[in-house]
């Protein structure tokens, strides 16, 4: 007797792509965008642009109080990838969302950090529209909750790390606008079709840092100095810059 017998399973994605207007990226379920590996750089979309690939490296989220307590997902000082944020709710996408076209959600928090973890949890929200005047970026919304009922975290300092590429990838050029409240990358000596940035929404203190790759050495003392900054420290020429 011979039969076949199909078992359908359904597997929770390790990332999902947002590619509903003119940028596609990819994001995960540790708060990782762009690519999911570094420094492999194989896995997601990066950041395309208008179908032109190839214009960000690495990127992720980092979260800290001090340069002992600070949680990240991206680039050490040993030229791989930290991994100090876990899972806790598997990344989904809905399209369309309540908001917008297209929705990504999903819940992290920092128990891979070790003794450097704060004991918080990340939901992150991300928003994309298709239409135009808004068909030019994604929105990404985080909600940073204190796992501790009885140890208040003071002074607690979030943000996005991103190494642009642009069309020349060592000779790119960083900048604070005051007026968007934006920090973005550009090529300074070529013709380029577009300036990347990132802006903050709300009205919170903004800080910033830009630096020559070759001379950040991605170390928690280094990234508490970039996540610590005012935005005048944005300002950067004709470097392979990150940001």
């Amino acid at each position: 007797y011979t039969d076949v017998e199909y078992i359908y399973l359904t597997i929770e994605p390790d990332y999902v792509n947002l590619e509903s207007n003119r940028l596609e990226t990819s994001l995960n379920g540790q708060g990782r965008w762009g690519y999911m590996d570094f420094p492999q750089l194989s896995t997601g979309k990066g950041l395309t642009i208008d179908a032109v690939r190839g214009l960000m490296n690495d990127a992720g989220f980092l979260v800290g109080t001090s340069a002992t307590q600070l949680a990240d997902n991206f680039e050490n000082q040993n030229g791989a990838q930290n991994n100090d944020f876990q899972n806790v709710s598997p990344v989904s996408r809905e399209m369309p969302g309540i908001y917008a076209d297209a929705e990504v959600y999903t819940t992290y928090d920092d128990g891979g950090a070790g003794a450097n973890a704060l004991g918080v949890t990340v939901t992150q929200n991300s928003y994309q529209f298709a239409l135009e005047p808004d068909n030019n970026y994604f929105i990404q919304e985080y909600t940073i909750t204190n796992n501790s009922t009885t140890t208040p975290l003071n002074d607690v300092y979030a943000g996005m790390y991103f190494d642009m590429d642009g069309y020349w990838r060592t000779n790119n050029g960083s900048r604070y606008d005051t007026v968007a409240r934006c920090i973005y990358n550009f090529t300074e000596d070529f013709v380029t079709l577009w300036n990347t940035g990132i802006a903050l929404l709300t009205p919170d203190s903004l800080h910033g840092y830009a630096a020559d790759v070759n001379n950040f050495g991605f170390t928690k003392a280094d990234k508490w100095t970039a996540l610590s900054s005012p935005p005048t420290g944005a300002e950067l020429a004709n470097v392979n810059v990150v940001q």
